[in-house]
This record gives C-alpha cells, structure tokens and sequence, in this order.
C-alpha cells in the first residue's frame, strides 16, 4: 500500500496526508532541528521580554512545523493517528479556548480519542505553542511568562521524543 493511501486510511482526510513518502521513511526531511532550534530561541527571547506580536508570528511557525512531524507521528504511530487528527482539525479553533481549556482537553488528553499515553509527543509540538498563543493575547504576567518561557523549552524535549518515536514506534 502506498504511503499516500496508508495515510489516506489512517487520517481518514487525504488532505492530511502532505508528509511525504521519503519524510517518513527518511526523517531528515522533517523538521525537527527547525523545530528544535525555534523553540529554543522563542524560550530565550519570550524571557528577553520580545514584543508579543513578534513572538505570535515566530509561534504560528513553530505550530505549523509541530504539525508537520505530528502528521508523521499519525502515521508512523497508527495508534495514534485517530487522537492526532482530531487536535489538528481542532488547531483552528483551539486558540479561541483559555489555557486551562486547552490545557485539560489537548494537554491532558481528556475529551480527545484515547491513545497510547506516547500520542502526547505528537500532539504536545502544537498544543504548548497554542497555550502560549492565548497567554499573548492579553500581555504576560509574571508567572504567565515563565509559564510561556518554560513550554517553550518543554517541547525542546518533546520533539526530541517524537523523532525517536517516528523512526523507532512504540506501538
């Protein structure tokens, strides 16, 4: 079966599927290092006290690669791919929730399908992004900040525990 019908199946949405044949077989393509090195800086300069408008452009970026590496996670963790379709069909609407919201239904995993309890490395690339998103919207306090500055360095790790679980499935 190909890789565009296995994903076809898997996601249900062809649309979907625009992880390519060789970024599955061959992690390279996927961004994980951008990923990583963007989380990174956005930790760094969110603790500078960057303006929020700047920070929310560099964030939508960092959401858009997350979704990347989480299509691939779908795919090359089936077990997950049902969970993961539903948190990037969501990602439209997801900012217009509070953080708690988000939080407990994203995060936590309460009110999505059931997954394994690794579905989390997929889902978690864009779910601490979009917290953050929410926090910007209204000016950080102090401890909104370091919660920002702290999910920022969070999904450092976590996309380190993605690619491995995209090259090597725990299912």
């Amino acid at each position: 079966m190909s890789f565009v019908a296995k994903c076809a199946l898997v996601f249900a949405i062809p649309a979907l599927c625009a992880v390519s044949v060789s970024a599955v077989a061959d992690d390279t393509e996927l961004p994980y290092e951008a990923y990583k090195t963007l989380a990174t800086d956005l930790g760094q300069r969110v603790g500078a006290r960057e303006p929020l408008e700047t920070l929310a452009v560099d964030t939508q970026t960092l959401i858009e690669l997350g979704t990347e590496v989480l299509r691939a996670y779908g795919v090359a963790n089936p077990n997950c791919a049902e969970q993961l379709a539903v948190v990037e069909a969501d990602l439209a609407t997801m900012g217009d929730l509070s953080v708690e919201a988000i939080h407990t239904k994203y995060h936590n995993g309460v009110g999505i399908p059931a997954g394994p309890r690794h579905c989390y490395f997929g889902r978690a690339l864009v779910v601490h992004p979009v917290m953050n998103l929410v926090r910007f919207e209204d000016g950080l306090t102090a401890a909104e900040l370091e919660a920002a500055e702290h999910e920022y360095f969070e999904v450092v790790g976590h996309i380190v525990r993605a690619q491995a679980n995209i090259e090597n499935p725990p299912n």
